[in-house]
């Protein structure tokens, strides 16, 4: 019977809300709502009730803010759900948003609509703990210029295990890319296009992937005594 439903599909329907009738299916798991006219990451209060709830995928909707009280029920959930929010307009995050919540996963990959809302968004994530964090562009996005050597200075307020960056944007900037990610156990960098690296110690780092990236320096190892796996693909 549905009640015991885990999954649910409603991809490119032309849905406008979450607010739909599946109160039943208290056994959902997972929640796919991509391509679809969303305009908030709130959940039904219903949903509270969810125990084994652990996938929220709301890709590539009208998603253009994020305020304190569209979380209130994710913050009741207090489950290890993984938030895919991804190819969305954000234009704004609000402060504390997802302060003291903690997430297995956040993919906030090409959700940001310019550079300034892409740098302040990372800061209003402060107070998050997420297993892996996934930030980026999938493409090359005009309005995504790196115009700050520290706009992922916002990492610094954000406690992840892992960290997935994707970035086609080029920089003449010296961008401190490791700077906020000396905690990390496991990072990938994919395509990241900057001018300079500075020197980090990395203090639990145990896997490093570096795809397809143009760095100008080779990153100094040695001194990484925890890591176990070095990928780099030229």
């Amino acid at each position: 019977s549905l009640h015991k439903l885990q999954r649910l599909v409603l991809v490119d329907i032309g849905l406008l809300s979450l607010n739909v009738q599946f109160n039943n299916l208290t056994k959902l798991q997972e929640l796919k709502a991509g391509t679809n006219k969303i305009q908030t990451i709130a959940l039904p209060p219903f949903m509270i009730n969810f125990k084994d709830f652990c996938v929220l995928d709301l890709h590539a909707n009208n998603i253009s803010r994020i305020k304190v009280n569209h979380t209130a029920v994710l913050r009741e959930m207090r489950g290890n759900i993984t938030l895919i929010p991804s190819s969305n307009p954000i234009l704004h995050i609000e402060p504390g948003v997802f302060k003291d919540i903690y997430l297995k996963e956040l993919n906030i990959q090409s959700a940001f609509v310019s550079f300034d809302a892409m740098r302040y968004g990372l800061k209003a994530l402060s107070g998050l703990n997420v297993g892996k964090l996934i930030i980026g562009n999938y493409i090359i996005d005009k309005n995504i210029k790196i115009s700050d050597a520290d706009f992922l200075d916002g990492l610094c307020l954000i406690n992840f295990n892992e960290l997935y960056f994707f970035q086609k944007q080029h920089s003449d900037y010296e961008i401190n890319v490791f700077h906020c990610m000396i905690n990390a156990t496991k990072i990938t960098l994919k395509e990241v296009h900057i001018g300079a690296i500075q020197h980090v110690s990395f203090r639990q780092l145990k896997e490093l992937y570096m795809q397809h990236n143009q760095l100008p320096l080779i990153l100094e190892i040695s001194h990484l005594h925890l890591l176990e796996k070095l990928v780099v693909v030229t």
